[in-house]
């Protein structure tokens, strides 16, 4: 491509509407459930005196459509309330509640606007399924079955909340209905379901579970958790049942993953879960039987109770002690070099797991091969890249972890085939996250972008200089990241040093703060006092985390003895600086750390 060609494509690329990602109703509707959040209150919100009078005006005229047009509040928000008022009209007229609630539809008659559990607007739908289940209207089951049936279909919102309702009457229809959703193509759907069967005594639901497991899908640590919080992961190894003791280390693993990610604000998530239990029937269970899915649960157990002895042995019920903790480590690392891991990996080139979805068995032999190093499943893993899709994320993860050089052309070959580099790189850069046309491809491109972090070469280090440029600032962040993380292993041994640094410069202008924050991070690990000067001017940036990592990062420059240029330059800029607060920071800046 000319150079005139590239001027012209980003240009024209300056004039076109660039989509952003939002998060819609039925994600964040997840979030807060699964995080226990009602939510900030909602714009324009109503009183509850008024929603009350209303709520009781429609019922004693048994007007569904009214009573649905009061309903248009949000769930979480108004469950205990609603309860509340509907426990108030239950005591004043049981007839017409339930007449209200559940009205006569006539045949073919639209029911958007006056059945509350067919409602086109979800929170209704949502609202009146708790309410029913509040009641426990045995006779609405019917119904609230057909309204999950149909609510799946257009992934509504409204399904987390049938779910979890229908799960109040413990019903056979009800779990029948809710196993149908088991395997939903949308991972949030398998989550609801999860959560609402788990409602039911385990022995009742174990083939279930296992089935729901079976199948890996992006929110399978907001599964395991779900479950957890029911049936904790030793519920199911102390059955002393093969596939229970699979499926209790597989729920124990999400829930590990859940803790060192999407529920880390829940730092005691994991002593809830009762996991400092599991020690010794998950050691006993890997000795009768080395599966790859109770190895990583050994291993990563093993290490997190040892981690955090000193914080739960004295609250943490049944806390290991420390010798304990030392023999499953020492089991642990015994089983990693008797286990064939490509055993469990050639299963999948051959086909046997794949025909029926993603195995979750071959998933922990592709992570356990990448956490354990096993430079002997190299080949393996990149053949798995492009035979089988199925497993081409967590190859891409495994290879990245055993760091083995000769796999980065395939990644890059890979990455240039899921995405076009050109164009992503010559649009104009986006500071906010943008809706990617294919977030699968984008997802693995992604990941490719953080493997070749940890891969030594020439050729990766190029690709991420180039991927530096992409239009989205999540890739952007994620090429720097891995930039840094390569040339500061290298320590300088890899060629265009030129380069980087000016990456690192141009990344510090940014118009993503979070690329921005990660490019000072880059001054501060690669030891760069040429970019000082433009660190102390991000000093005065709007955004509060930004300056905070400019003078986080001039600390650690500071620190590798650069404290004159770093004070020239902080003498300066205050000189022009209005903002007395900033001055002020940068006073207690060189009296603390100059």
């Amino acid at each position: 491509m000319t150079m005139l060609a590239k001027w012209l494509r980003r240009a024209s690329s300056m004039f076109a509407e660039k989509p952003e990602a939002k998060i819609d109703d039925f994600g964040l509707e997840h979030i807060l459930l699964y995080h226990g959040l009602a939510g900030s209150s909602p714009e324009n919100q109503r009183q509850f005196k008024d929603v009350r009078s209303d709520i009781l005006s429609a019922i004693s005229r048994k007007n569904s459509q009214n009573l649905c047009i009061n309903l248009k509040i949000a769930p979480l928000w108004w469950e205990d309330k609603l309860h509340r008022i509907f426990d108030e009209a239950r005591s004043q007229s049981s007839e017409n509640t339930l007449s209200s609630l559940l009205p006569t539809t006539g045949a073919g008659e639209d029911g958007s606007q006056s059945d509350p559990l067919m409602h086109e607007d979800w929170r209704v739908r949502a609202n009146a399924a708790s309410i029913l289940n509040f009641l426990q209207v045995n006779q609405a089951q019917e119904r609230m079955i057909e309204a999950l049936h149909d609510t799946a279909g257009s992934a509504s919102p409204a399904f987390c909340h049938l779910a979890r309702s229908l799960s109040g009457f413990r019903t056979e229809a009800a779990k029948i209905a809710l196993t149908k959703h088991l395997g939903h193509s949308e991972p949030w759907i398998r989550v609801d379901s999860v959560n609402a069967l788990s409602k039911w005594p385990l022995d009742e639901i174990a083939p279930l579970l296992i089935q729901a497991f079976a199948q890996d899908h992006d929110f399978i640590d907001y599964a395991s958790v779900a479950v957890a919080r029911t049936h904790k992961p030793i519920d199911f190894l102390e059955k002393g049942e093969d596939d229970l003791t699979d499926l209790g280390a597989a729920i124990l693993l999400g829930a590990m993953e859940a803790a060192e990610g999407t529920f880390s604000s829940n730092s005691d998530l994991l002593p809830e879960v009762s996991v400092q239990k599991c020690l010794t029937p998950l050691q006993n269970a890997a000795a009768k039987s080395t599966s790859p899915v109770r190895l990583r649960a050994l291993i990563k157990l093993s290490q997190w109770l040892d981690d955090n002895y000193h914080q739960y042995r004295l609250e943490a019920e049944g806390y290991p002690q420390p010798e304990e903790i030392a023999a499953a480590r020492a089991a642990a690392s015994k089983y990693s070099t008797a286990i064939d891991l490509k055993a469990a990996i050639q299963s999948a080139l051959a086909g046997g797991a794949a025909a029926s979805g993603r195995k979750s068995t071959v998933r922990h032999a592709i992570k356990l091969a990448g956490e354990l190093q096993s430079k002997e499943c190299v080949g393996q893993l990149m053949e798995l890249l492009s035979s089988t899709p199925i497993y081409c994320n967590d190859a891409v993860e495994a290879l990245g972890l055993i760091g083995d050089g000769q796999c980065v052309p395939v990644l890059i070959k890979l990455a240039k085939s899921l995405v076009n580099l050109d164009s992503r790189t010559q649009n104009t850069l986006s500071a906010n996250p943008i809706s990617e046309a294919e977030p699968e491809k984008a997802k693995t491109y992604w990941l490719i972008l953080r493997a070749l972090g940890n891969l030594q070469s020439d050729e990766a280090l190029a690709f991420l200089l180039t991927a530096s440029q992409d239009e989205a600032p999540d890739k952007r962040e994620e090429a720097l990241s891995s930039l840094i993380l390569l040339w500061s292993k290298s320590q300088g041994s890899l060629a265009r040093a030129g380069e980087v640094k000016a990456t690192l410069k141009r990344c510090l202008s940014d118009p993503s703060s979070q690329v921005r924050i990660k490019a000072m991070e880059g001054a501060a690990i690669l030891n760069l006092p040429e970019l000082i000067g433009d660190l102390v001017g991000l000093i005065n940036a709007q955004e509060m985390s930004v300056s905070k990592g400019a003078f986080s990062a001039l600390e650690k420059l500071a620190q590798n003895g650069h404290k004159e240029p770093i004070r020239a330059a902080l003498s300066e800029a205050k000189a022009s600086l209005n903002n007395t607060v900033k001055v002020k920071r940068i006073d207690e800046f060189i009296q603390h750390h100059l």
